[in-house]
């Protein structure tokens, strides 16, 4: 999907060069870090919270 953003110019070249990757990827790695953060922040909520559940036996 093509979008036009306003972006800082020097916020972006620096992203670009810690990922070493062009624009739309380093904004596409910048949305999946969100993303992921978020996910990890609502799995950090649930632990202790489910009892009921048997803890998986390791090899």
């Amino acid at each position: 999907m093509k979008t036009t953003l306003d972006i800082d110019e020097e916020l972006l070249q620096a992203a670009m060069k810690i990922v070493k990757k062009n624009k739309t990827a380093t904004i596409e790695t910048a949305l999946q870090e969100i993303i992921n953060s978020e996910k990890r922040k609502t799995l950090a909520t649930m632990f202790g919270k489910f009892k009921s559940i048997e803890e998986v036996p390791r090899r």
